[in-house]
């Protein structure tokens, strides 16, 4: 770079004599993209060849034209279809100062003749003005120089890596890529916002799909590395296998669970495909040991169904997945039909969310037609959420309790609050929910892989009522008593059926 640096001064040196002062020197625009595209052009990929130069004044046959592709690819420039004028000329200084804004600092050290570098907040407003008043100026100076800057710095690591590591020959390409890309939604710092690589991503879908190939389990990573089992589905494999709520699973066919192990990744390790077998190491009590697991095609249904005791009918919405909705309407007439039940239990422990819109459909048969059944403020607007007034059951007929716990997450607690704010006698026992008031949305790419992030913040619908890092706190509180689960006793359930 040194070489490059020396290289340009010599240019200029012998471009403008000694005996011109700096003040009266000139550089035309083409000149500039020159210099510039030849200082960089050596630290980038042969792929800005590929750019399609928007501007009208110039073609491909140009001799500039290579110097703006390589401008336009490190974001020094934008692309667009607008004249240039690449023979107009800039004062010798501005074209110095151009210099020093695209690159990184320090890049250039051609003495200033007049009164230093030209680096204070006037002087960059003045280029701006002189360069505006070119007409259509093309050049980005401002505060995203920086990010520039580190854009192109990003681009020479990798290709530094792929080319010059001394392990360059087994370094894999896309694993970094994918991590890079992990790394940039992480510092965000939202935990809800979050990159899934391809086979990730599929494993994150299936959840929401409700149709997967793999053991049948409900599990969870509350703590970095750690890997819960909640439950095993009814009929399962993993139920078959003896596996049991609070287990951990330390290892996958060998394969340890570390800190930065992903909650999706652990879970890719564990799926698919059906009829094959997974060795699972497990940690329950202290005791490590391995439980072969078969794998199957599991069918998750997100409602279960039970009519409990003479009057009470219990509705277990496990995710708020695809078709939650349909699979509630069936619910609802069912409860129906029982002409006796006084009591309804709706039992949304460990349920982590999903879909906006279902959760919004199935509050639309407990809340009055236009009523908000949740509210969404974004960056610039805010939208209310209206129901469509649907109606099987009137819920004002029963005694209504649900059952929560920290679990309970993002949809599931929409469901609580805002059934709260209709129906204020609502019951609710259990633990203080998991406070996750943020909305996220999937943004799917050509090789599988996808993009969680947050574009919102969510309130309950009545009284617009905010839980984001707050949770909803139970009416009654009562912890699960371990011991009882495990022996198939739930207090929590008990509680529910004595109001």
């Amino acid at each position: 770079m040194k070489q490059k640096i020396l290289f340009l001064v010599f240019v200029i040196a012998s471009i403008f004599p000694s005996f011109v002062s700096a003040q009266d020197m000139v550089v035309s625009r083409a000149q500039v993209f020159g210099y510039l595209a030849d200082m960089v052009d050596d630290r980038i990929p042969q792929s800005y060849t590929y750019i399609d130069v928007q501007y009208t004044d110039i073609d491909t046959t140009d001799p500039v034209y290579e110097a703006l592709q390589v401008l336009v690819y490190i974001d020094a420039i934008d692309n667009r279809e607008t004249r240039i004028y690449p023979t107009k000329t800039l004062p010798y200084e501005y074209f110095r100062l151009l210099v020093t804004n695209i690159l990184w600092e320090g890049y250039v050290s051609v003495d200033d003749t007049r009164n230093g570098t030209l680096t204070t907040e006037s002087d960059l407003e003045n280029l701006s003005y002189v360069l505006d008043s070119e007409a259509h100026d093309v050049f980005i100076l401002d505060a995203d120089r920086e990010l520039r800057q580190k854009k192109a710095i990003f681009n020479d690591v990798y290709e530094t890596l792929i080319e010059n590591h001394i392990n360059n020959g087994t370094l894999d390409k896309k694993e970094m890529i994918d991590e890079a890309i992990k790394g940039m939604a992480e510092a965000t710092g939202d935990k809800y916002t979050t990159y899934f690589p391809p086979v990730d991503s599929a494993s994150f879908n299936d959840t929401l799909n409700g149709e997967y190939q793999g053991i049948g389990a409900y599990v969870e990573m509350q703590e970095a590395g750690v890997l819960n089992i909640v439950s095993p589905m009814v009929g399962s494999p993993a139920e078959k296998a003896g596996l049991k709520w609070g287990d951990r699973i330390y290892k996958v066919a060998g394969k340890l669970i570390m800190k930065d192990t992903s909650l999706q990744e652990a879970v890719s390790w564990i799926k698919w495909p059906a009829g094959t077998t997974v060795i699972l190491t497990i940690i329950r009590d202290g005791d490590e040991f391995d439980v072969e697991v078969g794998r199957a095609n599991i069918i998750v249904k997100d409602v279960e169904v039970k009519y409990l005791q003479s009057d009470t009918f219990y509705i277990q919405i496990k995710n708020f997945g695809d078709h939650v909705a349909r699979d509630f309407v069936e619910a609802l007439n069912s409860l129906k039909e029982k002409t006796k039940v006084r009591k309804v239990i709706i039992d949304l422990r460990n349920n982590p969310g999903g879909y906006l819109d279902q959760v919004n459909l199935m509050l639309s048969y407990f809340v009055p037609k236009w009523e908000p059944t949740s509210v969404v403020k974004y960056r610039d607007v805010k939208i209310s959420n209206k129901s469509y007034g649907y109606s099987i059951v009137d819920f004002s007929n029963y005694t209504l309790v649900i059952l929560q716990n920290s679990g309970s997450a993002s949809a599931s607690e929409i469901m609580i609050g805002t059934i709260k704010d209709y129906y204020p006698d609502t019951i609710l026992i259990g633990e203080t929910t998991y406070g996750k008031g943020s909305v996220q949305t999937i943004k799917q790419y050509v090789d599988g892989s996808s993009l969680k992030y947050t574009i919102a913040k969510w309130y309950t619908g009545k009284n617009e009522i905010g839980i984001d890092g707050i949770g909803i706190e139970p009416d009654i509180e009562l912890p699960i008593d371990v011991k009882q689960f495990e022996q198939g006793m739930d207090n929590q359930l008990n509680k529910a059926l004595q109001q």
